[in-house]
């Protein structure tokens, strides 16, 4: 559904300010906003608490996801209490250009705003403001990165996380407090027993040959692997799109060792693989968190897929360092003419898979939890043109900020040791996110 942008504009009519240049501004800001959402709200520039508290019942049954106050012209703050107080919606402020000419000031917009925000920070509520006018490109870039949050901050409060089995063994930070999550982040937590996945509803053989032709078409040695193998991750990738249906997930988190290596006898990277391609997020070691990370990060990137990953080497002279993973990324990530193969040697069971990352702008993140709250680390980067330097997946990436400086605050932070990678440059949405979430950002 699109996202639903209320709009309301503060301005005075008469004494020193304009009230026709006010409505104007007020019709210049639903048409830039209609494009990006529906847009409601009073169709005049309101100053009143009256006004005010009929605005807010509009916007309060229209069901808004977004509140915007235009500053259309200086007025005082007595409709902006009774606005707020019944929507608990992410806001923003918003201040037009004052245009002078050496006669009278026409609006005092700015000025506005900062009245608006006193009042605001006095009432404890959270905002963020824009300042200029609708055709600047960067109104639009900050106005998109708001709204790009915005509907993030609702899905993750509807998302439906799968946790097949639990974290991986020792691996104590990557555990969640399901309702912790679901208080600060919004997505709730669905339980699947691996029996369901290694002894559950057996998929159709049609399922597995499918799945088997999708391999055999995308994995350049996937004909030259043992037939019992590729039964097995087929299988297994069937499973998987079942239970997603079943249970109406947006995407999972597998605890893919020892089980699978040691039981199943074949990795789960493929299968996970397989499913973040098509846009289904999946994330290895049972990281739920770092599997919330990706989800935000594709939803951010337009659906495209993301890379669960360790950071296992820097360099500081190149300033690069390489984001690893046994075999997890998507193929659809892998280099323009690079071998996609699958690996033999992992745990001694194999069919992991095994390619560089395609060079291009990224963006890596991580939604983290210490103490009891969480908090987003995001840094940007370019991923370079490389061969693989390690079996699995991987990308040599040259970091924005400087690769020690990354190094001491992932460690000396204590943060977890999964990030996220999308391709794109959605560092200031982000940002926007964590805002709207109330949780701390760092961002280097």
């Amino acid at each position: 559904a699109p996202l639903k942008i209320g709009l309301v504009a503060f301005g005075w009519s008469g004494g020193n300010f304009d009230g026709e240049r006010a409505y104007r501004k007020l019709t210049e800001a639903r048409a830039f906003l209609s494009c990006r959402g529906q847009v409601v709200g009073p169709d005049a520039v309101i100053a009143s608490a009256s006004e005010g508290r009929d605005a807010a019942q509009l916007l309060e049954r229209e069901g808004i996801d977004v509140l915007i106050v235009l500053q259309a012209a200086f007025c005082g703050a007595e409709p902006l209490p009774v606005l707020v107080e019944r929507l608990d919606v992410p806001i923003a402020l918003w201040a037009i250009r004052e245009p002078f000419n050496g006669g009278r000031v026409v609006a005092n917009s700015l000025c506005g705003v900062q009245l608006m925000a006193s009042t605001l920070a006095h009432l404890g509520r959270r905002y963020r403001y824009f300042y200029g006018d609708p055709e600047e490109p960067a109104i639009a870039a900050a106005v998109d990165a708001f709204l790009s949050a915005a509907r993030v901050a609702r899905r993750l409060r509807r998302l439906r996380i799968g946790l097949a089995g639990q974290r991986a063994p020792g691996f104590f930070p990557l555990a969640v407090d399901e309702l912790l999550l679901r208080r600060q982040i919004g997505p709730e937590v669905v339980h699947i027993d691996l029996t369901e996945v290694f002894m559950g509803q057996e998929p159709s053989e049609d399922e597995v040959k499918a799945v088997q032709e999708e391999f055999l078409s995308l994995v350049d040695n996937a004909g030259q692997v043992p037939a019992e193998k590729l039964y097995k991750v087929s299988r297994s990738l069937a499973v998987f799109r079942r239970l997603m249906r079943r249970y109406d997930l947006d995407c999972v988190a597998v605890k893919c060792w020892p089980e699978f290596t040691d039981g199943y006898g074949v990795a789960a990277c493929s299968t996970l693989s397989r499913l973040g391609g098509q846009g289904l997020v999946a994330g290895c070691e049972g990281d739920i968190n770092g599997t919330v990370t990706s989800f935000i990060l594709q939803e951010l990137a337009g659906g495209d897929p993301t890379f669960l990953a360790d950071l296992i080497q820097v360099d500081p002279d190149g300033n690069t360092g390489i984001l690893w993973h046994c075999g997890v990324a998507p193929i659809e990530l892998a280099a323009p003419g690079s071998a996609v193969q699958f690996g033999s040697e992992f745990s001694g069971v194999g069919m992991n898979l095994e390619f560089p990352l395609k060079p291009g702008r990224i963006t890596v993140a991580r939604l983290g939890m210490l103490h009891g709250r969480y908090r987003l680390l995001v840094i940007t980067g370019e991923a370079l043109p490389t061969e693989l330097l390690a079996k699995g997946t991987m990308a040599l990436v040259r970091f924005d900020p400087p690769v020690q400086q990354l190094v001491d605050t992932i460690v000396n932070g204590g943060w977890e040791h999964h990030v996220s990678m999308v391709y794109g440059d959605v560092a200031d949405a982000l940002v926007e996110l964590a805002r709207q979430l109330d949780i701390e950002c760092v961002r280097l």
